[in-house]
C-alpha cells in the first residue's frame, strides 16, 4: 500500500510540475520570446521556484509526498541541493565543506551528461545514429514544434508525460538499490541516446513544457548543443546550456545558504 501511495504521489506531483512548466513556458512564448530561449527561461524559473520553496520549507513536504515526482524535474535538482546543504550546515560543517559536498552530486550528473553527449555528437559526425527521422523542428537545433497558448490538450500532454516519467523513476528508486544520483545519471544518458536516435523529438513534441522540465531532457539539450558545436561550430547553444546549468547550481547553493541564515536570524 505504501508503494502504491508513493507511485501515485510521484505521478501526480510530476504531472502537476510538468503542467506548471507548460504554463510558464507558454507565457514566455506569448511574450514573443524565441522557443529555445523560452525553454531556457522556463527551466531556470522552475529551478528558482524549487529553491525558494525549499527555503520556505514547502518543497520538502512536496518531496515527502511525491518522491521522485518532485526530484526528477529540474526544480527538484535545485531544491534538492538546497535541502542537502541545509542539512549539512545544521550538522555544523564548515561552509567550504558544505559547498564541496553540495556540488559533488550535480557536478557528477552534468559531467556524465556532457561526456555522453560529446561522444555521441562526435560519432554522429561520421555515422547516422537516427533510428527514426526527427520530428519537424522549429529551429536549427532541432527542438520540436510546440503547442502555443493555454490549450487543454497541451496541459494534459504535459501532465501525462511528466507524470509517467516520474512514476518510472519512483518505481526504479523503490525497487532497486540505486540512489537518486545514479538514477539522474541514467536519465541524462537516456535523454542523450533518445535524442541521438531521433526518438526524443517525438516525445518533446507531445509533452512540450512537461518534458522540457525533466532531467531526461537535460540529456537531449546537451546532445543538441554539442552536436551543433561539433557539426557546425555553433557556440550559442552550448554556451546557453552551460549558463543554464551554472544558474541552476548557483541557485541551489544560494538557497541552501540563505535558508540557514534565515533560520539563524
Amino acid at each position: 500500500m505504501d508503494k502504491l501511495k508513493g507511485y501515485c504521489g510521484a505521478f501526480v506531483v510530476g504531472g502537476v510540475l510538468g503542467t506548471v512548466a507548460f504554463l510558464i513556458f507558454n507565457c514566455y512564448l506569448m511574450a514573443g520570446i524565441q522557443v529555445v530561449m523560452a525553454i531556457t527561461f522556463m527551466v531556470y524559473t522552475m529551478a528558482l521556484i524549487g529553491g525558494v520553496l525549499t527555503i520556505m520549507g514547502v518543497y520538502q513536504k512536496v518531496t515527502k509526498f511525491g518522491g521522485m515526482g518532485a526530484m526528477m524535474p529540474m526544480c527538484g535538482l535545485s531544491g534538492g541541493m538546497a535541502e542537502y546543504m541545509i542539512a549539512l550546515r545544521k550538522d555544523g560543517l564548515p561552509s567550504e565543506k558544505v559547498l564541496k559536498m553540495g556540488l559533488t552530486a550535480p557536478l557528477k550528473i552534468f559531467a556524465v551528461c556532457y561526456g555522453t553527449a560529446l561522444i555521441l555528437a562526435i560519432v554522429a559526425k561520421f555515422v547516422n545514429l537516427e533510428v527514426v527521422p526527427p520530428a519537424d523542428s522549429m529551429d536549427a537545433v532541432g527542438f520540436a514544434p510546440l503547442i502555443t497558448g493555454f490549450q487543454a490538450i497541451g496541459m494534459f500532454n504535459a501532465f501525462l508525460v511528466s507524470g509517467v516519467f516520474c512514476l518510472v523513476g519512483q518505481v526504479i528508486f523503490v525497487n532497486t538499490k540505486l540512489d537518486f544520483v545514479k538514477i539522474f545519471m541514467g536519465c541524462v544518458v537516456l535523454g542523450v541516446i533518445l535524442s541521438a536516435t531521433g526518438v526524443m523529438s517525438y516525445i518533446t513534441n507531445f509533452g512540450s513544457g512537461g518534458m522540457f522540465l525533466s532531467v531526461i531532457d537535460a540529456g537531449e539539450a546537451a546532445y543538441l548543443a554539442l552536436k551543433g558545436l561539433v557539426l557546425e561550430g555553433d557556440l550559442f547553444n552550448i554556451c546557453r546550456y552551460t549558463i543554464l546549468v551554472l544558474g541552476i547550481l548557483v541557485t541551489g547553493v544560494a538557497c541552501g545558504f540563505i535558508a540557514k541564515k534565515t533560520a539563524n536570524d
